[in-house]
């Protein structure tokens, strides 16, 4: 057994023939170290029977192992221990290396991962580097200033990092490496290419990470299992459009599944937060399936617009997506919103106050489904200024100037004025009702295609629509005025419709007006036609008490409104509302009215 003490300089290249192999260094140093060891153990190599122990002062340090693994630094002072005087519970410590606050310290797996770590404390356990049975392992305790990666197009610079770090064999497969982490971060900022940028302030990460760099795909060479928090992160990216802030997101990743703990967005106007789940990302990442979720999304105040335009047009993938997405819009001076393609998603919503274009909506609860190009809203209920609300919808976007919208829609409560401004394309459909002021209710289901400013294209509506009111105020207006004349109407100050009953059906540009019953004083009047959507109209009046006598009203957009001669004979519904003088179609007629009324409101939920 020898026994050495050395205090002075170290040439490393006299050390060639007591290293492994696979193990080079190049440097100046001074040493000042101990060791006991035999002969027989320095020439074999027999790292186990070396004892050593004491400090290296380094300058232009280069360790290269294996030619893939390179740690350079400029200056530093190096403590070693053989054996190392750790317990370590992942793997058993030959080597313990202690560095202590170099001024720069470069390390990099060779077309694969660089690192500079900016004055370091370091305490480095290394395993038997010799034994060739297993892959070398690693132990890194840290406590570092500065700390710059790149991996591929991926570039992060992480601030006042320390925690623990281990290289280990992976358990499922020994040929690759698995990274054990456990990080407490004060700043963190990464950027992947030219496309996303992410800064945050503080991140806690436990979890470990296995490399493969047989996959090609530079998100599937790491597969995670890890817990994280992060707090006051920024990101921006290509496709999201907006830069989102992020004040907490706490969340566990595997390779397959995301589970938000709880998380909180705020993007301009909007502030909201996320929990719940996203899975099948393997798949999604090669290709293969659509991208899962099952998400809560909660909302003190929320801009629903600028959630559309973040999310319109993600995951395209394939040409003919892509293409959908390059198509130019005909009408209107912005892109319609674009469902997400490839994803698979339900999102449960609970939102206090939301906007949407000029509206505000309040209580908007839910659900919102999206699914490969497909927007689903299933009985969302809300309120607004005009009226309360409930929706369920489903929502296309095949390409831009081809969307698809199909509704179940009832708004209660409404005042009439305030139904048409929020919903201008109704005075085009029920014209009537732009002479009334009050509340009311509105049902309608219909489906159309839309224009890229999402204009309905007229040609291919169809549709139901229900309406009703009570002690609704008739508008002095031209057409009732003249109207009023022929039927003998008294002129009042304030004429009161006692009750309003409309049902009515569109397809294409055709609208049908069923029969119904306006009461207003003493007087009721039956009202029905066939008009089109040119504004064409053709309807017929029909007074039925105290007098019974009616009126054609024909109007176009050129000629304006014409009325007919008054009919004294051959009245259709003068009995239709009077169940003991109804005749078999007149039963039939109100039992259709009936029908489409009731079938309108089946899906309302009770308030």
């Amino acid at each position: 057994m020898c026994h050495i003490a050395l205090n002075g300089n170290l040439d490393f290249d006299d050390l060639k023939s007591y290293l492994p192999q696979t193990t080079v260094i190049q440097g100046d140093a001074v040493a000042k170290l101990k060791g006991a060891f035999t002969l027989d153990d320095i020439a074999e190599v027999r790292m186990k029977k070396i004892k050593l122990n004491g400090n290296i002062d380094t300058k232009n340090l280069t360790i290269k192992y294996n030619d893939s693994t390179v740690i350079e630094a400029t200056r530093a002072n190096i403590a070693v221990s053989i054996p190392s005087t750790r317990k370590n519970p992942k793997f058993k410590e030959l080597i313990e290396v202690g560095i202590d606050r170099p001024a720069r310290l470069d390390f990099e797996q060779i077309g694969t991962l660089k690192a500079r770590v900016h004055s370091p404390k370091i305490n480095l356990g290394i395993s038997d580097v010799t034994d060739s049975r297993q892959p070398m392992s690693v132990r890194c305790s840290y406590n570092i200033p500065m700390l710059d990666v790149e991996k591929d197009t991926i570039v992060a610079k992480v601030t006042n990092p320390h925690g623990d770090f281990y290289m280990v064999p992976s358990k499922h497969n020994s040929t690759l490496s698995t990274y054990i982490i456990a990080l407490v971060s004060s700043q963190l900022d990464v950027e992947y290419g030219k496309d996303v940028k992410v800064t945050s302030s503080k991140v806690d990460l436990n979890g470990n990470i296995t490399y493969d760099n047989t996959q090609a795909n530079a998100f599937l060479q790491f597969l995670p299992y890890c817990n994280m928090k992060i707090s006051d992160i920024g990101v921006e990216a290509k496709e999201l459009k907006e830069k989102v802030r992020m004040p907490i997101v706490d969340f566990s990743l595997t390779p397959d599944n995301l589970t938000v703990n709880k998380s909180r967005f705020v993007l301009r106007n909007s502030d909201f937060n996320l929990s719940g789940k996203v899975t099948n990302i393997d798949d999604y990442m090669r290709n293969d399936g659509m991208l899962k979720a099952d998400l809560s999304f909660t909302s003190d105040m929320v801009n629903i617009k600028e959630l559309m335009d973040i999310a319109s047009g993600f995951g395209a993938k394939d040409s003919v997506q892509k293409e959908a997405l390059a198509e130019k819009a005909k009408d209107g001076d912005k892109d319609p919103f674009m469902v997400p393609w490839n994803i698979d998603m339900v999102l449960n919503t609970n939102v206090s106050h939301g906007k949407i274009f000029e509206t505000d909506i309040y209580d908007l609860g839910g659900k919102l489904m999206i699914k490969d190009g497909v927007l689903v809203l299933e009985q969302m209920g809300f309120t607004c200024e005009a009226a309360k609300m409930q929706l369920t919808s489903i929502y296309r976007s095949e390409r831009k100037n081809h969307l698809f919208v199909g509704l179940d829609f009832h708004l209660l409560d409404i005042e009439v004025d305030k139904l048409i401004k929020m919903i201008p394309q109704i005075d085009t459909i029920v014209p009537m009702l732009r002479y009334f002021s009050g509340k009311g209710e509105f049902h309608i289901a219909a489906e159309t295609y839309l224009k890229s400013n999402y204009d309905i294209k007229y040609s291919t509506l169809r549709g139901a629509s229900a309406i009703e009111g009570k002690n609704l105020v008739l508008l002095d207006n031209e057409t009732f005025d003249k109207m009023a004349k022929m039927l003998m109407f008294k002129k009042r100050t304030k004429n009161v419709v006692d009750s309003l009953s409309v049902e009515l059906t569109v397809f294409r540009d055709e609208v049908e007006l069923y029969p119904f019953l306006f009461s207003m004083d003493n007087y009721q009047v039956v009202l029905q036609g066939i008009y089109n959507l040119s504004q064409n109209y053709k309807i017929k009046a029909e007074a039925i008490s105290p007098i019974k006598l009616g009126v054609d009203l024909t109007s176009n957009k050129t000629g304006g409104l014409k009325l007919s001669k008054l009919k004294l004979l051959n009245l259709k519904y003068s009995n239709m509302f009077k169940p003991e003088k109804q005749n078999a179609t007149q039963r039939q007629i109100l039992e259709l009215k009936k029908m489409i009324s009731d079938a309108l409101k089946a899906n309302v939920k009770k308030q």
